[in-house]
């Protein structure tokens, strides 16, 4: 456990003891998953021993399943600051989205604005059901959404934070111009569920979706839907609870330990702050180095830094500093062009970063044919080959 009292060095090293995986390098690579709390691992490891003792069947065994989703359904309601009543538990983002937009009630606006920049399974799944509604759904760039707005939408699906650039979006502001408009607003909080605040109050959206395995450090295949349970543009939340499939026990479990030692023992809000630090020390730091190009506003972000190496593909970058500092770390496309992408959270340390900066910049100095080569890390498994010459001995 993590003493919430403890100074910020001593709980950091608490924190990376309890994330095994950070020790492994650089890790700047959240938004395809966050590592894995030793804590949760080992709970699972718990689970599934006595599962393979006694079975997956028995006497209390829907009562126990029923209550890892309903301590799932608490902490997930925590971070959304809401009630666990108005949490439906889902296998993952897409399905929270595909659950959402089945909920709409029929007559509902035939023109969907799905503004781009979110989770693509998300987007996928939104266009899939629009199809069955009879609706059209619109794509809108995060820059053109406020004007493109009318008066016939029925549904806006917002984006947090843009993944591509990292920039987080003004969504008080677009969901009350979708709201003037009529529409429903569903927020994707993708990319911003534990790295931001997520107060569906205050940003004025009436659905929230987003992903366990990126900042949350849960389990992948989990996800949730916060939605305001009575809201006249949608179904009855109990028709929609219960029309899902529960999530595996493991699944439940793993996604209430991981979340709940983050608000208990880390801290929903010391997370975030850090984050955030982190990511803004990192973009100034990019911003000074020669023949790099920023991508991410630093007086909008999140816990995402986009950028590009002059002279450099965004794979050979990313390989080049794998083999120097070993970051991990993403790329994407941006207007058309791949970037490097850094996500990173609370774990990462200020030495890291460093260490990081100064790989950048090592790389910006140099092209991908000039630059002074490191050997790749070469990891070797130990095994015996079986030698069938005449002796027959084992070769180690």
């Amino acid at each position: 456990m993590v003493d919430p009292f403890l100074p910020d060095t001593e709980k950091i090293a608490a924190i990376r003891a309890m994330l095994p995986a950070t020790g492994a390098g650089i890790y700047l690579d959240a938004l395809t998953a966050g590592p894995f709390p030793a804590e949760t691992a080992r709970a699972l490891a718990e689970a599934d021993e006595w599962e393979l003792r006694v079975g997956r069947v028995g006497a209390g065994r829907e009562e126990d399943v029923a209550q890892r989703e309903d301590e799932a359904r608490a902490v997930l309601a925590a971070l959304v600051m809401g009630d666990p009543s108005e949490v439906v538990v889902t296998h993952g983002v897409g399905e929270a989205h595909t659950q959402l937009a089945l909920s709409l009630v029929p007559g509902i606006g035939g023109r969907w604005v799905q503004v781009t920049g979110g989770d693509p399974c998300a987007a996928a799944a939104v266009r899939g059901v629009a199809v069955a509604h009879g609706a059209v759904v619109v794509e809108v760039a995060p820059d053109d959404a406020t004007e493109l707005l009318g008066s016939e939408e029925g549904l806006v699906v917002l984006p947090h934070v843009d993944e591509r650039s990292g920039a987080v979006l003004p969504v008080a502001q677009l969901a009350r111009r979708a709201h003037g408009a009529g529409a429903l607003v569903l927020l994707d909080a993708s990319a911003s569920a534990g790295a931001l605040t997520i107060d569906p109050q205050a940003l004025e959206v009436d659905a929230v979706a987003f992903p366990a395995h990126r900042w949350l450090l849960g389990p992948e295949g989990a996800g949730a839907l916060w939605r305001r349970w009575n809201d006249p543009g949608m179904v009855d939340g109990w028709t929609l609870q219960e029309r899902l499939d529960r999530l595996p026990r493991r699944s439940l479990l793993g996604l209430a330990r991981s979340l709940g030692w983050l608000e208990m023992y880390v801290g929903l809000g010391w997370a975030h702050a850090r984050t955030l630090d982190l990511a803004r020390g990192l973009a100034a730091a990019l911003t000074d180095i020669d023949g790099v190009a920023l991508l991410t506003p630093i007086d909008r972000m999140a816990g995402i830094v986009t950028f590009r190496i002059d002279g450099w593909t965004a794979e050979d970058a990313i390989e080049e500093l794998g083999r120097r500092v070993f970051a991990i770390i993403g790329s994407v496309e941006v207007e058309g062009e791949p970037a490097l992408r850094a996500s990173l959270g609370c774990w990462n340390t200020e030495e890291e970063l460093t260490r990081f900066t100064g790989a950048v910049s090592e790389l910006a100095a140099y092209t991908p044919a000039t630059i002074p080569r490191r050997p790749s890390l070469v990891v070797l498994h130990e095994r015996r080959i079986e030698s069938y010459g005449a002796e027959g001995e084992d070769v180690p």
